[in-house]
């Protein structure tokens, strides 16, 4: 399986799921909401390596 540089070896998976999910009219198996708790988590991580400090997820 193809990786995509930064984004892990699942990206070209849920790339074609995204495009299946658009033609077929359903939604994917990665939606919105866990897209954006898994980037809430990613910015936690880095902040706590910029800082130093453990970070609070905001996860509403």
């Amino acid at each position: 399986m193809a990786t995509l540089p930064g984004y892990g070896a699942m990206a070209p998976a849920v790339i074609r799921d995204l495009l299946s999910a658009i033609e077929e009219d359903r939604q994917p198996l990665a939606n919105g909401d866990a897209l954006i708790a898994t980037l809430g988590v990613i910015d936690a991580a880095y902040e706590a390596a910029r800082t130093g400090e453990r970070v609070q997820v905001d996860w509403s």
